[in-house]
């Protein structure tokens, strides 16, 4: 019997690391993994996996964080555009992990 509840679970969308060259991060988790470069910039890049994108970073633009797809994600501050084409809210957790809280893209329906 299947369950409706994974309908209304939240998505991960990304996890955010930090490395010290893109590049070379790049390089590294496409050789070692099945993985698609989605975008690059200056200060860092989008590797897409089958189920999660895995954000590359460097120090200086950003902290490690977990990103989450989140409805009402406006509820939880302004929206800024972020690398990929999204908007997102970032938080604090109870121990003060940051979370990245990401509006999910309009879906068009015909």
């Amino acid at each position: 019997m299947t369950s409706s509840k994974a309908e209304t679970l939240d998505k991960v969308h990304h996890i955010a690391i930090n490395v010290h060259d893109v590049d070379s991060a790049i390089q590294w988790y496409q050789t070692s993994f099945a993985c698609e470069l989605r975008e690059r910039d200056t200060f860092g890049a989008i590797l897409a996996f089958g189920n999660v994108e895995l954000h590359l970073h460097l120090p200086s633009q950003h902290r490690p964080h977990l990103g989450f797809e989140k409805a009402d994600a406006e509820t939880f501050g302004k929206l800024r555009p972020q690398l990929g084409g999204i908007r997102s809210a970032f938080i604090a957790d109870a121990t003060g992990n940051p979370v990245e809280l990401i509006q999910p893209e309009e879906q068009d329906e015909d």
